[in-house]
């Protein structure tokens, strides 16, 4: 059955009050939406749930890329100017998860990543100055995130400072990623 059909059918229903039989039909594939929403804390929250909470193993020191956002394809980006926040954590672990936000005071929404780096030994990570950007996942355009840092409990959490400023007016920058450098050096 067709969607005008099924409105059509829907309709006389109304009109005739009488109730629609369920319908089934088949599909030729499954589908398995890109993004999930939550709202644990009062604040629509997407995730995308293929890359959400991925994890990766390290097992050697040295420097590390880590993309954190939006992976699927949503237009022009939903980030424009949107507050943007990620932690990172400060003491040696087997497991360090590295986690973004980014706010969208606008929609009352957030977008929100988070990457799991593993190892049998442990290990601490610091960011590499200068490295956090902000890009498109679908081109080359970047911009470095100015960002200010503070210490909360066993995290280091990073918030965007500015943007706008650097951008000219008649420009509308959109982004829909993070890109860090990190550096992972494993402790005996």
């Amino acid at each position: 059955m067709n969607p005008h059909e099924l409105k059509i059918m829907m309709e006389n229903s109304r009109k005739s009050s009488k109730t629609i039989t369920p319908t089934i039909e088949k599909a030729d594939t499954p589908s398995t939406p890109g993004l999930g929403i939550t709202s644990d804390d009062g604040v629509l929250t997407v995730l995308d749930k293929q890359h959400f909470g991925r994890t990766f193993s390290v097992e050697s020191d040295g420097i590390y890329m880590v993309k954190l956002g939006v992976f699927h394809d949503m237009k022009s980006g939903i980030l424009e100017e949107s507050a943007l926040s990620f932690t990172l954590p400060i003491k040696a672990a087997c497991e360090q998860k590295i986690t973004a936000a980014f706010d969208i005071p606008e929609a009352s929404a957030r977008v929100m990543d988070a990457v799991i780096l593993k190892s049998a030994q442990p290990f601490q990570i610091t960011l590499v100055d200068g490295s956090p950007v902000l890009e498109r996942h679908d081109n080359q355009w970047r911009i470095p995130l100015e960002y200010s840092c503070r210490e909360a409990g066993n995290v280091m959490i990073l918030e965007r400072t500015g943007l706008r400023e650097k951008v000219p007016r008649q420009y509308r920058a959109y982004f829909d990623l993070l890109s860090i450098q990190i550096k992972v050096m494993f402790v005996s």
